[in-house]
This record gives structure tokens, C-alpha cells and sequence, in this order.
């Protein structure tokens, strides 16, 4: 009785309630912290993955199908089990893709994707793995566009069967395009690739696959130049078993 009584309030965190013990500049901190915060909780990931998954579809001509996804922090989406399906590469299966959406550059309007692959059954994550990054000036894909990215010891033989039954390739690659729009925009840009291939057997190489015996390579290293559709090979060594 007649104690005065008051409520307390505190932060949930405690580093909240630091910063804005230290005047404006903590209070603009632990407000740009709590938007950011709220940002990530309602960011459209659902839309952005279906989305993803059909600009690929369309731009590649490749039919690609994920069995789970999920979110991470800050901003990643993640597809678990794909399979991607087309006409001449038959059936690709991809353990795990990763993409880590830049938050700030969304805000301005602007689509940047850091990516990973990983094939399956690989105990090693340096091994049988694909990672870069894609740029888009516009959410809608729609613009400029650029992939670039680094091929670590992939298996051929998983993404390159029926022709290839043997090799590894490690390399780097970057592709840039104008514009993304038209059934076959993946043909078209420019870019270069660059790669090193090991213990290479390739099985058929012409329309009459009986008439091909197999082909086999200790080391390849290979510089192609893209543009429209057409791959120059700006450079080619290689050491066969026959020499």
C-alpha cells in the first residue's frame, strides 16, 4: 500500500537493449536490426523459389523437379533430391541446390543468387560441386543477366551419361545475356568456359553408336568462347592412352 508501482519493459535481447543505451545512432541500429529481422520473416521465399524453378525451366529447355525445399537464414532457399529431365541430356540427379538471395540488393529492385550444387552420394562437399553466382538487373529475369560460377571434380559420368562413362572436370565458367526472353534465351549471350578434365572415356560420339568404339583421355584442358549459339575452342591440349 501506497508503494508506487511500475512496468518494466526489456528488449529480448540483451544487445538490443545495449545499443540503445548509446543514443540515436543506437536506436537507428536496433531499429535497422528489427527491420531487417521483420523482412526475413515475411519475405516472399514460397513465389521466389516456384519462380526460380521456372525461369531455369524456361530459359534452359530442361524440365526440373524438386522433391523438398526449405528456408534458411539470413536468406536461403534450398532444393533437396532434383531431377532434371530433357531431350538430350536424358535424367540429371542433383542432391542438394543452394541459393542465398542478397537481401539489400532485392530491396533496390535487383535479383543477385549466390548458388551451390552438389551431387549425390558424395561424402565430400569440396567434391562433385557447382557454385557461383547470378545477377539479374530486374526481379523479373527479364533484362541483363549474368551466371558465373566453378566446377569442383565433378562426375561426367552422372550429368554426361549415356556418352560419357568416366571423368572429372574442374573448371570456371561465366555467361552474360541481354535479354532472357524467347524459347531458346539460353543459346544465345556470350561467355567463356575453361576446363580440366581427368581419366575422360567417352562412349559414343556419332549417330551410329556401334560404329564408335570408346575413347579414352588421361588429361584434357579446354577454353571454349560462346556467342549466339556458336562455341569457338580458343584453346585445346590433351594426352590420349594412344597417344
Amino acid at each position: 500500500m501506497g508503494r508506487d508501482r511500475s512496468v518494466i519493459m526489456t528488449w529480448p535481447f540483451a544487445w538490443l537493449a545495449t545499443a540503445t543505451r548509446k543514443g540515436p545512432l543506437g536506436w537507428g541500429l536496433a531499429s535497422l536490426t528489427c527491420f531487417i529481422l521483420f523482412l526475413l520473416l515475411t519475405f516472399p521465399f514460397g513465389p521466389l523459389q516456384h519462380r526460380l524453378l521456372t525461369e531455369f525451366n524456361r530459359t534452359s529447355g530442361l524440365e526440373v523437379r524438386a522433391a523438398d525445399w526449405s528456408v534458411g537464414l539470413p536468406a536461403t532457399i534450398e532444393w533437396r533430391d532434383l531431377v532434371l529431365t530433357g531431350p538430350t541430356i536424358g535424367t540429371i540427379s542433383v542432391g542438394t541446390a543452394r541459393a542465398a538471395i542478397g537481401v539489400f540488393q532485392a530491396i533496390l529492385g535487383h535479383l543477385v543468387v549466390e548458388y551451390a550444387i552438389q551431387l549425390p552420394g558424395v561424402a565430400q562437399s569440396e567434391v562433385g560441386r557447382a557454385s557461383g553466382s547470378l545477377t539479374s538487373a530486374a526481379w523479373s529475369l527479364q533484362g541483363p543477366l549474368a551466371v558465373k560460377g566453378h566446377l569442383q571434380q565433378m562426375d561426367l559420368a552422372t550429368v554426361l551419361k549415356p556418352y560419357v562413362s568416366r571423368g572429372t572436370i574442374q573448371g570456371d565458367f561465366m555467361h552474360r545475356w541481354d535479354s532472357t526472353q524467347g524459347a531458346q534465351a539460353a543459346l544465345n549471350g556470350e561467355g567463356t568456359v575453361k576446363a580440366d578434365i581427368t581419366d575422360l572415356v567417352v562412349e559414343r560420339i556419332g549417330p551410329n553408336p556401334s560404329a564408335n568404339s570408346s575413347l579414352t583421355f588421361n588429361q584434357i584442358h579446354a577454353v571454349f568462347a560462346c556467342r549466339s549459339c556458336t562455341c569457338d575452342v580458343t584453346d585445346l591440349k590433351g594426352d590420349a592412352m594412344d597417344g
